[in-house]
């Protein structure tokens, strides 16, 4: 006789598997645009493969990151960070691999100083980010851009889930940290 109950688990198991998979992206995420959200810079490390703290040591990656964001010219304020899409769980190696794609706002703000490199910094962006998602008011000297970006979670046996930017600019670390196979697949 057969057990429904039990086919009907077995049936849902999957689904359920990958929304708890899901969910702790999403959860995982939120604390690290958190981060993000607050300049919490140094703290990225603990949700950044650790491959790449191989390949850039902790007090290189967290300078690179500071460098960047806190530029004299200019503040860059990130927010309104939110999950649009995740892709089922790929498994490789022992390794668990999810596609995220996902949006934020971005306002970069001008020092009065620097108001001289507005358009520099504008046509820039536009090179990168579709026009219809960039707003610029040259007389406050704001910058505000819509961005969609994905990134790589990447979770081993017994780990959290880490994240990995998967841009242009990052293609070969990218490369080097997650198999080709999986990129293909996700």
């Amino acid at each position: 006789m057969r057990n429904p109950p039990a086919l009907l688990l077995f049936l849902l198991f999957p689904a359920l598997t990958m929304a708890q998979s899901a969910d702790g992206i999403t959860s995982r995420f939120n604390e690290y645009f958190g981060l993000k959200e607050r300049g919490e810079y140094q703290k990225f490390v603990q949700y950044v493969p650790e491959e790449l703290v191989k390949l850039m040591p902790e007090p290189q990656l967290s300078a690179s990151i500071t460098q960047t964001l806190d530029n004299p010219a200019f503040s860059i304020q990130v927010d309104s960070g939110r999950i649009n899409a995740i892709s089922p769980e790929i498994s490789f190696e022992n390794t668990a691999y999810a596609s995220v794609d996902y949006s934020f706002r971005m306002t970069i703000r001008m020092n009065e100083d620097s108001f001289g490199m507005f358009d520099f910094i504008l046509q820039s962006l536009l090179n990168q980010v579709p026009e219809e998602r960039v707003e610029a008011d040259v007389t406050k000297g704001t910058i505000l851009v819509r961005q969609k970006s994905r990134m790589v979670a990447i979770r081993k046996p017994s780990g959290s889930w880490k994240f990995l930017e998967i841009n242009d600019q990052l293609a070969d670390l990218v490369g080097k940290i997650v198999p080709e196979e999986v990129l293909a697949g996700i």
